[in-house]
């Protein structure tokens, strides 16, 4: 396994273990099946690290991407849903999982409307612009109940 699938599969795969060990914090699913995933960008981040490695992850099924452009998306994967907007592909029933690659000072706004809609929450770098807005990300997890944590390819 390449050394950056290596890194993210491991990150995602603390929202599922954490899920699979508790799932009285998280609602009732069939953990037979992979887990929902959204993305929420389609730029570098996401095109070249985020979805590449999640469709790799056999317990993780890329299910819907936030993006502008539909067509960029749809050429590199044909069966995802794209979402015009966060709040479209939050409202989607099959999306458990939500990986923040958005541009840098969006992460905690995108972060914290994922958690208040249940949703666990992996986060670009940098986890948030301001230390005030880190702190509000992991006082709505915390508040929630949900898993949140940062995503890191390399250093």
């Amino acid at each position: 396994m390449q050394p950056l699938l290596l890194a993210h599969s491991r990150t995602l795969m603390r929202c599922i273990r954490w899920q699979r060990e508790y799932p009285q914090t998280t609602k009732e699913t069939d953990h037979s099946k992979p887990i929902g995933v959204g993305l929420i960008g389609y730029g570098l981040g996401g095109r070249a690290f985020h979805a590449p490695y999640i469709r790799a992850a056999r317990d993780l099924s890329l299910r819907a991407v936030v993006s502008r452009d539909q067509g960029k998306v749809h050429a590199d994967i044909a069966n995802v849903a794209v979402s015009a907007t966060v709040e479209e592909m939050l409202a989607l029933p099959d999306i458990e999982l939500v990986v923040v690659s958005s541009p840098d000072h969006l992460h905690a706004d995108h972060a914290v409307q994922a958690l208040d809609a249940g949703k666990h929450v992996v986060i670009n770098k940098p986890f948030a612009a301001s230390l005030g807005d880190a702190r509000r990300v992991v006082a709505a997890a915390e508040r929630i109940g949900r898993i949140v944590t940062a995503f890191h390819n390399r250093r």
